[in-house]
C-alpha cells in the first residue's frame, strides 16, 4: 500500500498514513477535525536536490529498494497483529 501525506488546515500537523489508493483521509487523527490535505511526498519534496546529480535510472532504483524495504516492513507488523 501506498505512504501518503497529510497536512491539518486547523492544528497544522503533518503526518504520514499507509491505506489503499482508494480511501483518503478527512479526518485529522490528532485534532479530529476536518479538512485534510494530501500534501506531496517529503520523499520528493526534501530530495530532489541531492538526487539531481545522479542518473534517473539510479534514483528510480533506489525509490523501488526504499519502497520494498518500507513494504517488507508493513507486512512484518502486520503479521505481528494476526499472530496468537
Amino acid at each position: 500500500m501506498p505512504k501518503y501525506t497529510y497536512k491539518c488546515k486547523k492544528c497544522e500537523i503533518v503526518y504520514d498514513m499507509v491505506h489503499s489508493m482508494s480511501l483518503k483521509e478527512t479526518i485529522c487523527r490528532e485534532c479530529g477535525e476536518e479538512p485534510l490535505t494530501r500534501v506531496s511526498s517529503v520523499l520528493f519534496s526534501v530530495d530532489y536536490k541531492k538526487q539531481q546529480k545522479k542518473k534517473p535510472g539510479a534514483v528510480v532504483k533506489e525509490f523501488i529498494s526504499e519502497t520494498k524495504e518500507a513494504i517488507e516492513e508493513e507486512k512484518k507488523e502486520m503479521q505481528k497483529d494476526f499472530e496468537c
